[in-house]
């Protein structure tokens, strides 16, 4: 793998990320493979970005890499790329969701019993969208189903106790 650093001083979250500049990819994949689902998600991500130097598109190739380090600042439990219907798992969880094939359900489980938080990014552009819904009935931002229809939308969801919001 080569190391590619992308210093563009006009992405604020890559400028953000390091006192001393900028994380590389390589940086970037020796933390990222801790997390489950980090190594999977890493190739995705390094291979969009291959694409995008081809294209000589260094705008893309920020925006792919801010997104693998907003990731790795998260913390989160584990990284889910999703193309299909899920019952979503309780934890710090980021689902990166691919609605290639059709309408991708997400249910979220009970907020009565769960702490943490949810990070969702549509990552295509197709047409079809992210359908989340509460197991139990409970609501999202007072709907009983919230939709994401438009690529790179992404919201980060929490639950009060009895319902989930958007953070």
């Amino acid at each position: 793998m080569s190391l590619i650093n992308l210093a563009q001083p006009s992405q604020d979250l890559i400028q953000q990320t390091t006192e001393q500049g900028v994380l590389s990819l390589n940086d970037i994949e020796d933390q990222i493979v801790n997390v489950p689902g980090g190594k999977d998600f890493f190739n995705v991500i390094y291979a969009k970005i291959g694409r995008a130097m081809q294209d000589n598109d260094t705008e893309e190739q920020a925006q792919l890499h801010g997104e693998l380090i907003r990731l790795l600042m998260g913390n989160y439990d584990s990284i889910e790329l999703i193309t299909a219907s899920t019952n979503m798992k309780v934890g710090k969880i980021a689902y990166y969701v691919d609605t290639t094939s059709g309408d991708v359900p997400l249910k979220f489980p009970d907020p009565t019993t769960f702490t943490g938080e949810f990070f969702i990014k549509k990552i295509v552009t197709h047409q079809n969208k992210i359908v989340l819904s509460v197991v139990t009935g409970e609501t999202i931002d007072d709907l009983f189903v919230f939709n994401i229809k438009k690529r790179n939308a992404s919201f980060t969801f929490k639950s009060d106790g009895s319902n989930y919001f958007t953070h």
